[in-house]
């Protein structure tokens, strides 16, 4: 019988049936030991790194708690435009689109 840890931290044996139909915050236990947690911030991470990924990027988790609402508040963060106010991608788009107008003369 698998053994599963869910999101409030509480492991659990269950049927295998009983874990396939589980949503993805219940993980393997021993799946989470051996598991290195993945490069972008998931239900794989522990609140403690989320909250620690959500302070070192400057994201305002708004009293989250819960893994689930800490997850919300980092996937819904936008970070700051640019201070410098510069679009350097839309100069570059108007310098190629000249130069493809002077290649287009073959008449």
């Amino acid at each position: 019988m698998p053994r599963l840890k869910g999101p409030n931290g509480v492991t659990v044996s269950v049927s295998k049936e009983v874990a396939e139909r589980l949503g993805s915050e219940w993980v393997s236990e021993s799946a989470g030991a051996s598991h290195e947690k993945s490069a972008t911030p998931d239900a794989s991470w522990t609140v403690k790194d989320l909250k620690a990924h959500a302070e070192s990027n400057s994201i305002d988790l708004d009293g989250a708690s819960k893994k689930p609402e800490i997850l919300a508040a980092i996937a819904a963060f936008v970070p700051p435009a640019d201070a410098d106010g510069s679009d350097d991608d839309e100069s570059g788009d108007d310098d190629e689109s000249e130069s493809d107008g002077d290649d287009s003369d073959d008449e």
